[in-house]
């Protein structure tokens, strides 16, 4: 069998789709360095912190409660969930990447971890960040009090929705 001439040229469909690949892989390339341009020297607990656009930021104990944002495949992201597609790998459907450092602008990828909501959400509340009007205590007392949830919501100060979720334990589900 003789192997194809050096003028040989793929049909344009085969050509194009490969000059797209091209593109797409140059434009990630570009993408990963301006990404990288906007992590910070890491400081003296190890986090890079992101040097660009916060969304929600407000300040807690003098660290960022926003998250990075960046702008990545035309769409906006968080700069931790990139930084943990760049350094580690994809993220799996229905898993989120947390912060094992607490401190949400970091991108390092050594600080990052895959868990689910749940998990999210327990270590905010253990590490003293949910936004919470009720303790570990009051929650308990609640599930074990018999009273319709408007009720007890007007005791301590919140919805009957919020009643609903503890008792279903759609919410404070980590606290047994």
């Amino acid at each position: 069998m003789r192997g194809l001439h050096k003028s040989y040229r793929p049909p344009l469909s085969k050509r194009a789709s490969s000059l797209q690949e091209e593109k797409s892989a140059l434009l990630k390339r570009i993408d990963i360095i301006r990404f990288l341009e906007k992590c910070g020297d890491p400081n003296e607990r190890g986090c890079w912190p992101w040097l660009g656009s916060i969304v929600h930021s407000r300040r807690v104990s003098g660290m960022h409660a926003g998250n990075g944002s960046f702008r990545w495949e035309d769409s906006s992201k968080m700069a931790h969930r990139i930084s943990y597609e760049i350094h580690i790998g994809p993220i799996p459907r229905g898993l989120c990447v947390r912060h094992k450092c607490d401190n949400s602008i970091c991108v390092n990828p050594e600080h990052l971890e895959l868990g689910t909501a749940k998990d999210n959400n327990h270590d905010k509340a253990i590490r003293g960040r949910a936004a919470r009007k009720l303790t570990a205590a009051q929650v308990q007392k609640i599930r074990a009090d018999k009273r319709i949830g408007r009720v007890i919501g007007a005791d301590y100060g919140v919805g009957q929705i919020t009643i609903s979720n503890i008792k279903t334990k759609r919410s404070w589900a980590w606290l047994t």
